[in-house]
């Protein structure tokens, strides 16, 4: 045994028999294992802060006002060239950076952003058009 002090010893040993007796880990450095309810917990917990963190960062890059009308309520992230995007939310942090530097969505209000796509879809414009007819 590592101790010196004979009493202590004594203590660690029978310490030790009693967590053997009752089917305990006898060994000092098990790592206890979390309960799945706590973990669920943590995860839930890390993810709101991640979440947070992105949309932090997209109001950053992106403004928080909507780029035709300048409302700052219900935004949505569109993409430049009219192909199909996804939530920039749902995308690691990585590729969030990414996507947001190469500069290929704006920021729009909820009814800008589907006047935009309905522009695009059923008018053909593409986004420089929509853009010149807004300055």
């Amino acid at each position: 045994m590592p101790y010196k002090d004979q009493g202590v010893q004594k203590e660690y040993q029978k310490l030790w028999y009693l967590r053997k007796k009752s089917g305990l880990p006898t060994r000092t450095k098990v790592r206890i294992k979390e309960l799945p309810e706590e973990r669920k917990r943590k995860q839930k917990i890390f993810n709101k802060n991640l979440r947070k963190y992105k949309s932090k960062i997209i109001q950053e890059k992106l403004g928080d006002k909507c780029l035709i009308c300048s409302r700052d309520n219900s935004l949505r992230n569109h993409r430049k060239d009219g192909k199909r995007h996804t939530d920039l939310i749902n995308i690691c942090l990585k590729s969030l950076k990414i996507e947001l530097d190469s500069g290929r969505f704006v920021r729009l209000c909820s009814r800008c952003h589907g006047c935009v796509h309905w522009s695009m879809n059923y008018l053909g414009l593409t986004w420089e058009c929509i853009e010149q007819k807004i300055s």
